[in-house]
């Protein structure tokens, strides 16, 4: 208890954004399997995780369909999950971003339902611009993408000013992602 006392203490004085303390994970029906001291996107089973209240963390998961009502069209969920859009009114706000992700018009007030994997992933990814995030856990934001979008996803994902967390099996993104060497780090997995 001491031990998260001070990095409690830590935290608050070196504004630390995150702190991980003694963590550990287990997916959910495989509790056989456990990591340990990592941070995944994953409700910890063990430990302690510290942020700041500031702290804004983009998740993409390659299971994204199980966060969209399927009845709702892309403008709904924008505009459910980002209801505090500035300038212009709300839903032209929302439908600027859908175009600025390669949804066209013609896609804004179409159930979710109707849409492909790749309009799908292109709505989820425009909803994680939205939320302006520091941090960005991306697994497998690859799946699903055409090759235009995913020059689009490598040349954002560079251009990114905070941390990025990739999971990928596509050496491309992954070569255009790391090119500055100094500050990116690669773990492959055996």
């Amino acid at each position: 208890m001491r031990r998260a006392q001070a990095q409690h203490q830590k935290l608050q004085e070196c504004g630390e954004i995150i702190v991980l303390i003694e963590v550990s994970f287990c997916y959910p029906k495989i509790p056989d399997f456990r990591l340990s001291n990592v941070d995944v996107d994953l409700d910890p089973t063990e430990g302690d995780v510290r942020r700041s209240q500031k702290l804004r963390i983009g998740r993409y998961s390659q299971h994204f369909v199980d966060q969209l009502k399927m009845e709702e069209t892309p403008v709904q969920y924008l505009l459910r999950l980002h209801p505090d859009q500035e300038g212009y009114s709300k839903q032209e706000a929302v439908r600027a971003k859908l175009g600025k992700f390669g949804l066209s018009i013609y896609n804004h007030l179409t159930p979710i339902v109707k849409f492909s994997g790749g309009k799908k992933a292109r709505l989820v990814l425009a909803s994680i611009s939205m939320s302006k995030p520091h941090i960005l856990l991306l697994h497998k934001p690859t799946n699903h993408l055409d090759i235009q979008t995913l020059d689009a996803l490598a040349d954002a994902l560079y251009g990114f000013k905070g941390v990025v967390v990739l999971v990928t099996h596509y050496s491309r993104l992954i070569s255009r992602v790391s090119e500055k060497e100094d500050k990116s780090e690669i773990w492959v997995e055996q």
